[in-house]
């Protein structure tokens, strides 16, 4: 997959600003949730990159979330 390994913090503040700081998974503003954080739907230990379709800007406790169902997910396999 074509795109970054790691993000500088410039690149971070450019998207949580185009994701108008509200958390992709809530909805809800950093105001209520903290800064947001990048979550790669693709893990990087699978060759996941950051790149636009692979990025989602989220609350630390929705990415806590999204880890613990991938890692669910992977047990029921």
């Amino acid at each position: 997959m074509i795109g970054l390994s790691k993000l500088t913090k410039r690149q971070i503040e450019v998207l949580r600003q185009m994701v108008l700081f509200r958390c992709q998974q809530t909805g809800k503003h950093e105001d209520e949730v903290g800064t947001l954080e990048p979550h790669r739907l693709t893990r990087g230990n699978i060759g996941g990159k950051y790149c636009p379709n692979n990025i989602l800007m989220v609350s630390s406790e929705a990415h806590k979330l999204l880890h613990a169902n991938e890692f669910n997910n992977c047990k029921g396999k």
